[in-house]
């Protein structure tokens, strides 16, 4: 699995490539300079900047951030601890995905009352949802126990 200031590099030279196809023109931005900036973009997300959440989301293809597997790297952990997740609710698959735990894990949270069971949308064929906010707060947790 890559570390989250690779996938910031990689998702950063793909976002460079697709100008510089769109625009026919090179840019002036090298590997070095690019790995500097997803280094940047890390600590502002570790430190929780919002202009790093910013620049982290604009790089991030929107497609991805559906999905439960972005939702479980490193890159999405992080994101959804610095609050990128902009939903008020997330659906059970993505909050086990990002808590590294399973469906059932994350039900017993809600049984718990440790995360707050909330409706599916009107018309939604997806599956339970849970609050976003209970889920950002276990993640949070669960990083300053890595980290400390």
């Amino acid at each position: 699995m890559k570390d989250i200031k690779q996938d910031l590099t990689d998702r950063l030279l793909l976002l460079r490539n697709r100008y510089e196809v769109a625009f026919h023109t090179a840019s002036d931005a090298g590997p070095r300079e690019i790995e500097l900036y997803a280094g940047v973009i890390e600590k502002g997300l570790h430190d929780g900047l919002e202009s790093a959440l910013r620049a982290a989301r604009a790089i991030i293809d929107p497609a991805d951030m559906d999905t439960a597997a972005f939702w479980g790297t490193p890159l999405g952990v992080l994101l959804f601890a610095a609050g990128g997740f902009t939903g008020l609710a997330v659906s059970q698959t993505i909050a086990a995905s990002v808590l590294h735990c399973s469906r059932q894990y994350v039900h017993e949270l809600v049984v718990s009352g440790k995360l707050l069971s909330l409706a599916p949308p009107v018309g939604s064929t997806g599956g339970r949802m849970v609050e976003s906010a209970g889920v950002r707060v276990l993640v949070m947790k669960k990083l300053d126990r890595i980290v400390n």
